[in-house]
């Protein structure tokens, strides 16, 4: 046999398959995800990301949906919090415990009000609809269906649809007769026709599966439900409202998809259907900074599902070598260009806050594999630009190689720091060397070093701090002594670009300033009236820039992600004050659409501090949330 045959077979058998090595007690990393998956993939929850008025059981995939009437028999049972469509519903989202524990939404539409409150546990639902407004009987009905979710073998069936003492239950069943369900409803007017059930919503309507029960046992127990989420709440003190908050926006944006059977948290239900390949199924769609903020923030809600939406992810670098800016269902990707690479960070904390090595052990392959491609696809002069690729890997892939795909890449799609960006034909690469992309890029490979480490990759974690370091020195080159900032350079003429934005700040994150050069960005730009501070902060583009009178998206918006980013490289800065103020600031920002609303922005204007004033701002946006976030955090 040929000797280099040889050599490489004995290479290839001594290299575990990604995922598949076996840990000290034999068990696979990649078994323990699976086995973790399983166990979230099961009972009541509002899964189904068409509507927050519908109760989906897993892994049958059995479901209450609600829909409301008006008087004149249209129906409306896209219920969802800032649905675009005209005359949709107005939904107002309230309290939601991952487990479903308890929920609390309303809904008001063509003079229908409802309040909808849920709990359950293992088979056994309760849905209490009770009236908000004087809801006669002529303005309107609730219709309830007891389906299966998706076409399938399962069957779902009316005991005796015609029998008035019958007409209040349901029954569901798998084909193979392995799951059995009795469930039933009690209201006022109610009837059956054509597979629906009507109440009038005027008055209490209960639904529910197991036992019988009445509508005043059911109000007591969701009582005492809501209770138990308030005594969690509490634990958090002062910033009780805050987790809250986080932890039901997260709640409510986690569902169920059918098509790539996974339980995942995508930034909203609207995103999720305006970006599915089947949206009459729901579809879902997960960006790559949004969702590492997003299992971040679930550290300090549910291990299940912080591990289940980073490792869904990650494993996309998979196919592409690298995270792609988004993933949806039916295998849909991205894959001309990535996203910030904030992923080690992600993965770094979850695992500090669980323990458990086996995530480090199934994600630091593919983690390392992002690292290392930043510097092969996306490196100019020692510096990092910004890019999309201009051979298509994927069939239908279009936009690869644009200027508008290097600058999506960013995550921040109209900054006017991008306005006389143009990409290089030649290398795929904008024009212009990013003080954001390079601190980045350091801080991933701090934390990735900190996992080098601690699954003992010696050599690895000398490399990352290595290559840390190089970038680290090559971020000076962005300084100018003359402004006191760190600017971005363009590379056809190696002149600054003085449009600047919240990621100039990011320098702190990478610890690459020298402490006279953060205390200039910090005090003559940070904190100048006139540029990024004042009641709402941090604007996208600064007061002193045109693009600022847009509020347009990342044209002098606020961010939840970028007011993150700079708080973490303020925990390098020694004057804490700057710190709490940004958080103090942050906060009150996003409270003022949670409190009055139920709503956690996408984003915010700079001006006004509305959250929900432009129609390209989804107003329940999860990593929005991240303005609160930093406050737990500082406990």
């Amino acid at each position: 046999m040929n000797r280099k045959l040889i050599i490489s077979i004995v290479l290839c058998l001594a290299i575990p398959v990604l995922g598949l090595a076996r840990k000290p007690d034999g068990e696979m990393p990649v078994r323990h995800y699976y086995r973790m998956l399983d166990s979230l993939r099961t009972g009541w929850n509002t899964w189904d990301t068409r509507s927050m008025f519908t109760q989906l059981y897993l892994p049958e995939a059995f479901s209450v949906k609600v829909a409301l009437v008006d008087g004149d028999g249209i129906v409306a049972d896209d219920l969802r919090a800032g649905n675009p469509r005209k005359d949709a519903a107005y939904v107002h989202p309230y309290d939601h415990v991952i487990d479903n524990s308890y929920s609390e939404v309303d809904a008001t539409w063509h003079g229908v009000s409802v309040k909808l409150r849920s709990t359950s546990e293992g088979d056994r639902l309760i849905m209490l609809l009770t009236p908000k407004n004087d809801n006669s009987a002529s303005s309107g009905k609730l219709r309830i269906k007891a389906e299966y979710a998706w076409p399938n073998f399962n069957h779902i069936t009316g005991r005796d649809r015609y029998s008035h003492d019958e007409v209040s239950s349901f029954h569901f069943e798998t084909y193979d007769k392995h799951v059995k369900m009795d469930g039933g409803i009690i209201g006022e007017g109610l009837s059956y026709d054509d597979g629906c059930y009507y109440c009038d919503a005027g008055s209490p309507v209960l639904i529910y599966t197991g036992k019988p029960l009445t509508v005043n046992e059911a109000d007591n127990i969701l009582k005492e439900k809501k209770l138990l989420f308030d005594g969690m709440c509490d634990q958090y003190g002062s910033n009780r409202e805050l987790y809250r908050a986080i932890h039901s926006i997260l709640s409510w944006d986690t569902i169920y998809d059918p098509g790539d059977n996974v339980v995942v948290t995508p930034v909203s239900r609207n995103w999720n259907l305006r970006w599915s390949m089947v949206p009459d199924y729901g579809g879902f769609v997960l960006f790559d900074w949004d969702t590492y903020f997003a299992s971040f923030m679930f550290s300090k809600v549910s291990r299940e599902l912080a591990y289940s939406n980073v490792v869904e992810l990650t494993k996309s670098i998979d196919e592409c070598g690298f995270v792609p800016k988004s993933r949806s269902d039916h295998d849909n990707l991205t894959s001309d260009c990535s996203q910030p690479p904030v992923g080690s960070m992600a993965v770094w904390n979850i695992y500090k806050r669980f323990g458990e090595k086996w995530l480090l052990e199934l994600l630091y392959p593919r983690l390392l594999t992002w690292n290392k491609w930043w510097p092969e696809a996306r490196q100019t002069d020692g510096l990092f630009c910004w890019g999309s690729d201009l051979v298509r890997i994927r069939l239908g892939e279009r936009g690869s190689g644009s200027t508008n795909h290097a600058i999506l890449e960013s995550g921040l799609d109209n900054s006017s720091m991008y306005d006389e960006a143009k990409i290089n034909p030649q290398t795929g690469q904008l024009n212009l060397q990013d003080v954001g992309l390079t601190s980045m890029y350091v801080m991933d490979c701090e934390y990735l070093a900190l996992i080098a480490k601690e699954l003992g990759h010696k050599k690895d974690a000398r490399e990352l701090e290595a290559r840390a370091s190089f970038f680290r020195k090559n971020i000076q080159r962005f300084w100018c002594e003359e402004d006191g900032m760190f600017y971005n350079i363009n590379t056809d003429t190696g002149e600054f670009n003085r449009h600047t934005s919240a990621t100039n700040f990011y320098v702190l994150l990478a610890d690459a300033a020298t402490k006279t050069q953060a205390r200039r960005i910090v005090e003559e730009h940070l904190l100048n009236e006139n540029e990024f501070w004042g009641e709402w902060v941090i604007p996208m583009s600064p007061k002193n820039d045109p693009a600022y009178k847009d509020q347009n998206y990342w044209r002098g918006r606020i961010w939840g992600p970028t007011n993150f980013l700079v708080y973490l490289g303020l925990r390098n800065y020694p004057d804490d004050t700057v710190r709490k103020a940004l958080i103090d600031k942050s906060v009150k920002l996003m409270l003022k659409g949670w409190d009055a609303h139920g709503y956690i922005y996408e984003n915010w204007n700079a001006i006004t501090g509305e959250g929900g004033d432009r129609s390209n701002c989804d107003t329940f946006y999860h990593w929005g949330a991240l303005m609160a976030f930093m406050a737990l955090l500082e406990e």
